[in-house]
């Protein structure tokens, strides 16, 4: 029980009506502590009275009828804490006063008449509550407008007079001593009775004798406004948390741990009586995407499985009960604070967070973010109304003002209008797996996917297209982290924000594959420059086996061992839009026609053509006529044939028969004018095999030999048409292969990896 102490109250303006809580019940300390927890008050004061009657004394007579009334509403909302008190003004209805007396004595009668109605103009209104379980009123400057009349009437003579002023309307013996209990139960303070009045000054200043005893009906209402209850929700992290999956739809990943608190607006704590009986969880608007990632697990093995969930065993040690994998709610003796932890399985997830206090008296209160009063139920992660995005994430990607569909990345510049990597913002963030790990896109440069079945002999080349390209390759992808069937790398999407369905492409080995081929579906029934989403595959001849890629024989030696590389990055570029430098190069078969040939007319050795006409092979760097040196290997070869018949060693009749046929048939892939072998040598998209061309503004068909080691091997992406190095014009003899066809030559601005955008058409 806390101790008293006597508080006095003086008012210059009339009388206090006080209360105080004095008491030694066992639970008077917590009744008192649950009004001192009350910031506030309103409610009515209602007051009564009317008396009439005669009196006399002195030789005098006085007859008197006397009314007061009152019905004024109130609010106390400034708390005095040292007094425990409350202090307030009348904030509405009207008082009233109507006072009459006749005053006879000898041949004289004075008639006193005052009327007066109106908000009291300065008065206060006080609650006392304590120390104890009592409390007290008390009005301070309580008057009204008010009217006074008093007309003398003596010997046939009258004199009036009249003024105004302001007037008592409440009155009486209440005091600090008059108390009254607190109620058991509740904040609500309803009281009243018939209380002693003081008597109206100066109506009775001629009486001489004993002044009647006047009583009022008082009543009051006090409804308490305490400072109201709230909760707060403050999940821990929360600015910089975001979620985190296992690696499997049924696994829990991270955890936030999301606490609420219940208490008064102002701050302070619940009372005992007021504390909750229990706190319920509820997970709401939950994100169900299919599986975990955007491409794990593959699309028909994806789960929609709930991505924020109430783990039973990471909240086994938390008093909780779980009623679901969205539902839960505290328990224990009646508290102010419960936690609890959700789960993450997805690392897109999404959704929001409803705690709801429930009270013992049954009121539900719903939390909300702890400094943002409107964000109720609370989002998880914390991100804008309209994103699923964390805001930490997108802040420390720089990424703020990007909207979840967004897809604008411009680097590394490529074909006009074709920005963006078919990847919205959301499906970065919520990333992919790679070689079992989890990756997020890059929210600043366009990402491309390669499922790379060759292994170890293709990475050198996929460096390179990196290099060149500067895309973001992610290209340790597994067999059940991209389909070959399907290479859409965002497949698992329900809700999420998404642009496009965005492939990847994959790679594979062939083994009678001679070079590499790179197999682009038709769009539009018509034949077009290469997308992800349009690349059947990507085939590659074994690294060491026979083939276009082991037998380069017009390179450098120090070229011949990078042709297999640069052949991975030239395919891998056909599938984000890059094309040759023009089409028509291919194999043509000569024939030498020894003068010993039936057929031959001219009396000498000539090489013919495929019609058979003539044909003249010139040496490149002496623009001699190379027969002489063509015929003189066939006389070789038959002179060791011969050689070997002499020293009884005989070639069997099918070496002899090839050996033969090589030296009289001729093979040479032809590079023309604009075609694969022309533009920019430095490009990889360049062929490089060629071992002859036309001579130019020649009357008869002339080619040049390309001498051996020569033919010059690209590891860059051209930005130019023209012909550089052998292609450029003007060059002696002449340029090989001239600069590229139209439309095409310009590799660097020709990159495209977003399914979003068109082709082109192949031209």
């Amino acid at each position: 029980m806390r101790n008293t102490r006597p508080f006095l109250l003086q008012s210059s303006g009339g009388w206090l009506l006080v209360l105080f809580i004095v008491s030694a019940m066992p639970c008077a300390a917590q009744r008192e502590s649950e009004f001192l927890g009350v910031r506030s008050w309103q409610g009515n004061l209602r007051l009564k009275a009317n008396h009439a009657g005669t009196n006399s004394a002195g030789g005098g007579t006085d007859t008197w009828d006397f009314q007061w009334s009152a019905d004024l509403q109130f609010k106390l909302d400034e708390f005095v804490a040292g007094g425990q008190y409350w202090r307030g003004k009348f904030t509405g209805g009207s008082a009233a006063v109507r006072h009459k007396n006749v005053y006879s004595a000898g041949n004289c009668t004075i008639t006193t008449t005052l009327t007066g109605q109106g908000l009291p103009t300065d008065p206060e209104f006080f609650l006392y509550v304590g120390p104890g379980n009592n409390y007290a009123l008390a009005v301070s400057g309580h008057s009204i407008p008010a009217s006074v009349t008093a007309t003398t009437v003596c010997s046939g003579q009258t004199a009036v007079q009249t003024n105004n002023r302001p007037e008592g309307w409440f009155a009486s013996d209440l005091h600090r001593n008059v108390v009254f209990a607190l109620p058991v139960a509740g904040l609500d303070l309803i009281g009243g009775g018939r209380f002693p009045i003081g008597l109206p000054m100066p109506l009775f200043t001629m009486l001489l004798g004993a002044a009647p005893t006047l009583l009022a009906d008082v009543s009051w209402e006090f409804r308490g406004a305490a400072s109201p209850l709230e909760v707060i929700v403050e999940p821990r992290g929360y600015d910089n948390w975001r979620p985190e999956a296992a690696m499997d739809e049924a696994t829990p990943g991270n955890d936030i741990s999301v606490k609420a608190t219940l208490r008064h607006e102002d701050g302070s704590p619940p009372s005992e009586n007021e504390r909750a009986q229990k706190f319920e969880f509820e997970l709401t608007n939950v994100s169900k995407e299919p599986g975990i990632t955007m491409n794990y697990p593959l699309a028909g093995k994806a789960k929609n499985t709930l991505d924020l969930q109430f783990d039973e065993t990471r909240n086994g040690g938390l008093p909780v009960i779980l009623h679901g994998p969205g539902q839960a709610e505290s328990f224990g003796l009646p508290h102010e604070t419960a936690s609890i932890l959700v789960s993450a399985y997805d690392w897109g997830a999404w959704g929001e967070i409803k705690v709801t206090a429930v009270l013992r008296d049954g009121r539900r209160i719903v939390g909300y973010l702890k400094g943002e009063k409107n964000h109720t139920p609370v989002r998880l992660p914390k991100r804008a109304s309209d994103s699923f995005i964390a805001d930490g994430w997108k802040t420390s990607k720089g990424a703020s003002s990007a909207p979840d569909n967004d897809d604008k990345e411009k680097e590394p510049q490529g074909e006009a209008g074709c920005d963006g990597d078919g990847l919205t913002v959301y499906e970065e963030y919520r990333g992919f797996i790679e070689n079992g790990a989890h990756i997020e896109g890059n929210v600043d440069k366009k990402d491309f996917f390669i499922l790379n079945l060759i292994g170890g002999d293709a990475e050198p080349g996929i460096w390179l297209f990196t290099d060149i390209t500067q895309l973001e390759v992610h290209k340790d992808l597994k067999e059940d982290e991209l389909s070959q069937e399907d290479t859409q790398i965002n497949a698992n999407c329900d809700k999420c924000p998404q642009r496009v369905a965005q492939h990847g492409v994959y790679m594979e080995e062939i083994e009678d594959l001679s070079g590499g081929v790179t197999s682009i579906r038709p769009y539009g029934n018509f034949l077009t420059r290469g997308r992800p989403g349009l690349t059947r595959s990507i085939a590659m001849q074994p690294r060491m086996a026979a083939g276009s890629m082991t037998n380069p024989n017009n390179l450098s030696n120090l070229d011949k061992p990078l042709l297999y590389d640069v052949s991975v990055a030239h395919e891998l570029s056909h599938s984000v839009g890059l094309d040759h430098h023009g089409e028509g190069d291919s194999d043509r078969y000569f024939e030498l026609i020894i003068p010993e040939n039936p057929a031959n007319t001219l009396g000498r050795a000539y090489i013919a053509g495929p019609g058979g006409n003539p044909v003249t092979l010139l040496d490149e760097a002496t623009g001699v006529d190379a027969i002489g040196r063509l015929y003189g290997a066939y006389l070789s070869a038959g002179e060791y044939i011969q050689g070997r018949l002499d020293s009884g060693s005989p070639l069997d009749s099918e070496s002899q028969l090839n050996l033969e046929t090589a030296a009289l048939t001729l093979n040479y892939q032809v590079g023309l004018p604009s075609r694969q072998h022309s533009g920019a040598v430095e490009c990889v998209m360049r062929y490089s095999y060629a071992s002859m061309y036309p001579k130019q503004q020649s009357p008869d068909e002339a080619f040049y030999l390309v001498p051996p080691g020569t033919e010059p091997l690209g590891f860059q992406l051209c930005d130019t048409a023209e012909g550089t190095g052998i292609n450029k014009d003007p060059r002696t003899p002449q340029p090989r292969y001239f600069g590229a066809a139209a439309n095409r030559g310009t590799c660097r601005k020709d990159v495209c990896v977003n399914d979003a955008i068109p082709p082109r058409k192949a031209n």
